[in-house]
């Protein structure tokens, strides 16, 4: 995979220029300034005329072989001043996404270069691609027209409920639950009792709502010399999806209160009794 890049990137080099050494340009270090992020190896320091450079009424001059050799050399050798002139070129707004980009890119400011000096004004590599910053934006700045762009974005919600159960909410269930487990109904100390218990268990449990949502689309922004003056997003779906959990089985909890009082074995013991003494009866009895 690292071959086919570096040949790849090669080729990038390549096209961008590097079969053509007759044109020459400025290769001065006065005008590189510091295009490296904080803490990043400065550019400049690695600067000086490559090997066979000349000198034009006492100017460093290098061919535009040269000059696109010396890139190839630090992305090979020299990733700090590699991602120096990548980041120069970010900053004056160019698309470099990729070193092929950053190759590709380094052309065109070479090439600029060479005409300047071809015309009798001398700037080095990194003063064009500062100036391309200027210009209409085809060295790849979005510097004016219409541009779009995908995005997707993710959010995650999460909201929770309490429902706490009403005085006749928690008479009913209780009522049920008394009738079959205990053969009675609640007395209203053990509603009251029942409801404060009920509550108190709703509050520890409450329903929790998970809702997830992705929003998917092209943003097209258009400049105007550098400045955005519109933005729209024609195309944007947004899918969702909801999970709820927690709460609690309020019958079950009924259930196991009335089974919790005193009387429940007693009645539960009374009631097998009499279901197996009826059972007794009902069966047919053999001559």
């Amino acid at each position: 995979m690292a071959d086919q890049f570096d040949a790849n990137a090669a080729a990038a080099r390549d096209k961008a220029g590097g079969a053509q050494d007759a044109p020459q340009l400025y290769w001065g270090p006065n005008g590189y300034g510091k295009p490296g992020k904080q803490n990043q190896t400065n550019i400049a320091a690695a600067l000086g005329a490559p090997n066979g450079g000349g000198a034009v009424a006492g100017r460093p001059m290098v061919t535009v072989d040269q000059a696109n050799q010396w890139l190839w050399d630090q992305y090979r050798n020299n990733p700090d001043n590699f991602n120096g002139v990548r980041y120069a070129m970010e900053q004056a707004g160019l698309n470099v996404k990729s070193p092929q980009d950053v190759f590709q890119a380094w052309n065109s400011a070479v090439s600029f270069a060479a005409q300047a000096a071809a015309n009798g004004t001398y700037i080095n590599p990194m003063e064009a691609i500062g100036l391309m910053k200027a210009t209409d934006g085809s060295m790849g700045g979005r510097r004016n027209g219409t541009y779009s762009k995908s995005y997707s974005r993710s959010e995650t919600n999460t909201q929770r409920n309490v429902d706490l159960s009403s005085v006749q909410e928690a008479r009913a269930f209780l009522m049920a639950a008394a009738e079959k487990e205990l053969g009675r109904a609640p007395t209203s100390a053990e509603l009251a009792a029942f409801r404060a218990a009920l509550n108190s268990e709703e509050r520890a449990n409450p329903e929790q709502q998970v809702t997830r949502s992705t929003e998917r689309g092209v943003t097209s922004t258009t400049y105007e010399d550098g400045v955005a003056v519109d933005q729209q997003t024609p195309n944007r779906t947004v899918t969702s999806s909801s999970t709820t959990t927690g709460g609690m089985d309020r019958a079950q909890y009924s259930i196991d209160y009335a089974r919790s009082a005193n009387d429940w074995a007693e009645y539960q013991v009374a009631t097998t009794y009499v279901e197996a003494m009826m059972r007794a009866l009902s069966s047919p009895v053999g001559n």
